[in-house]
């Protein structure tokens, strides 16, 4: 990056010391040069204007420019059009005070502050409004920056009269200095290049911040709804019991007693947590299906809100989990040997257990190079590279190391790291809403005359083992 006094602004852009120039006074006169529409109100101009921009900036084609900003160029380019930008927002609200008429002291300030970040030739264009006198045109001249003598000279210089304004308020519009920004940024094509690269690589790596801070939502809600979850199960399978025990007539009244008034106390602790969601719950006279019913429903609404308010989270690690991943295990060479007779009967093992498809051999034309080959989720892929590593370990231990093993055991080591890493990132949430789907699941499955939900079924199994 190159700067001077006079404004010369330069990026890097050909590897070496060489810059291609801008001037910070060439987009005020870019807005000049412009044909100025005053037909669209200026809601409109501004959304037109903009859509001109990107629909420009979207066909600009890279391969056109030089190329090879460094990232401090990108970082400096994208800045300063969202400068430039701002500046023009500024010059449009001017522009709309101006164009009022009946300029107030009230108005005259907000102006004064609006001008006070925009260039020398922007306010000379602000000055030359008829809407303003003689001496506010010097006041804002002057709060430019430029010294009394000079704005008075500037004013002067201008010659303006009731009927002559070079650039009158009424008709200057914002769509006019949009336009304008696009002229200065075609004089600086580098600056595009630098731009979008930046703005590439600031949206990807919001979205991946985004995905990432979703996930870990899901995990801290994964873990509330888990604990949710197991509460409502252990308090059904507490219920069920103290209901079972009263309707035995084997209590004694205190026995009895203290198992109602527990009852009492686990349906007043339901109606603090869930409210309306247990209305009408009745532990100790009510049916005892009707109570557990009652209470699935609950966990059946406490997982679809689960899912519903956590989809994007939940949506990455299922992919995550899901994603078959390959990793490259080597190879060997299938020249009759006893090491290599010892990798194929490993391999031929691990295939039984796993599937051809997911351990793969893939010999080459020459009949005897042959690579391995191992495609799992990370699930399946932890439990294959461990099992490949500890048979290809084993093979060491027979015949001694060799680089052909070596390279097998750090290739699988690396595919076992990397599976690791994705199940301790998102194998709990993953888990979690696995089983917060089948609490949710509403079908119906028959068995010995009984309907009931899958959820349902495993649950009823659980209590009675």
């Amino acid at each position: 990056m190159v700067k001077n006094k006079s404004g010369f602004v330069g990026v890097g852009a050909y590897g070496g010391n060489q810059v291609r120039p801008f001037y910070k006074e060439s987009y005020p006169s870019a807005i000049v040069a412009t044909s100025i529409d005053t037909t669209q109100s200026s809601g409109d101009e501004t959304g037109n204007a903009l859509k001109g921009i990107l629909s420009r900036l979207n066909n600009i084609k890279a391969g056109k420019f030089v190329v090879g900003l460094g990232a401090a160029g990108g970082v400096y380019a994208f800045g300063w059009i969202q400068n430039l930008i701002q500046g023009f927002s500024d010059l449009g609200k001017a522009m709309e005070i101006l164009k009022a008429g009946n300029l107030t002291d009230a108005g005259f300030d907000s102006l004064l502050n609006l001008t006070k970040g925009l260039s020398e030739s922007q306010a000379k264009l602000l000055a030359s409004s008829t809407a303003l006198s003689e001496a506010q045109r010097v006041l804002l001249l002057m709060n430019t920056g430029m010294s009394e003598a000079e704005a008075q000279a500037a004013v002067a210089a201008m010659g303006l009269s009731a009927a002559n304004g070079t650039a009158a308020a009424s008709t200057v519009t914002l769509s006019g200095a949009l336009s304008g920004l696009w002229a200065t940024l075609m004089v600086n094509p580098l600056i595009l290049v630098a731009a979008g690269v930046t703005a590439a690589v600031a949206a990807i790596s919001s979205y991946n911040n985004s995905v990432k801070e979703a996930v870990s939502s899901a995990r801290e809600s994964g873990n509330t709804w888990e604990e949710t979850n197991t509460s409502i199960e252990d308090n059904i399978s507490r219920i069920q019991e103290l209901r079972t025990e009263l309707e035995s007539g084997t209590l004694t009244e205190q026995e009895a007693a203290d198992a109602k008034s527990e009852l009492l106390s686990i349906q007043e602790s339901l109606t603090d947590s869930y409210g309306n969601q247990v209305e009408g719950i009745d532990l100790i006279n009510g049916s005892l299906q009707q109570q557990v019913d009652l209470l699935d429903k609950v966990s059946q609404k406490q997982s679809e809100n689960f899912l519903n308010e956590n989809k994007k989270g939940i949506d990455k690690a299922t992919k995550e989990m899901e994603k078959n991943r390959h990793t490259y295990a080597g190879r060997f060479y299938d020249d009759g040997s006893d090491e290599a007779e010892a990798i194929k009967t490993s391999i031929k093992k691990l295939q039984d257990t796993y599937g051809d498809e997911v351990v793969k051999l893939d010999k080459s034309s020459d009949g005897i190079t042959t690579d391995i080959h191992i495609n799992a989720d990370a699930t399946q892929a932890k439990e294959v590279l461990n099992d490949f590593m500890t048979e290809i370990s084993g093979i060491e231990d027979t015949y001694g190391e060799s680089d052909m093993t070596d390279l097998m055991l750090s290739n699988a080591s690396a595919g076992l790291s990397e599976a690791n890493d994705v199940l301790e990132e998102y194998q709990s949430l993953y888990e979690q809403a696995q089983k917060a789907e089948m609490k949710s699941d509403k079908t119906l499955f028959s068995a010995d005359g009984k309907e009931q939900t899958a959820a349902k079924w495993i649950s009823d199994y659980t209590r009675i083992i």
